[in-house]
């Protein structure tokens, strides 16, 4: 059965990838102090590594067995973030709270 509180290793990757993103797009310094964050980074940024974190790690080693490996493949070149969308504007509307990006 699934545990909502197990650490899933896309998340970590996911998360550095995005404030790798953000901190070069932005500028911002302290996302970047520290050896896990610089570790975690140059994990994310050699490809074959990346890819062998992601097909092997439970989620994608799940997919694989249900067949879904070429759809692993697929997912794992689309693993680098180009663009982060920047929000604009926060609203409410009937108690919701979201955003508005571009």
């Amino acid at each position: 059965s699934w545990d909502e509180t197990m650490y899933v290793i896309e998340d970590w990757l996911t998360g550095i990838l995005i404030a790798s993103n953000l901190s070069t797009k932005f500028g911002f310094v302290d996302i970047s102090e520290g050896d896990f964050y610089s570790k975690t980074k140059e994990i994310t940024e050699d490809e074959y590594v990346l890819s062998h974190l992601l097909k092997n790690s439970p989620n994608g080693e799940a997919l694989v067995e249900l067949g879904f490996a070429d759809d692993v493949d697929f997912a794992i070149k689309l693993s680098k973030i180009n663009d982060v969308p920047e929000i604009k504007e926060f609203r409410e509307m009937n108690g919701i709270s979201f955003c508005v990006i571009s």
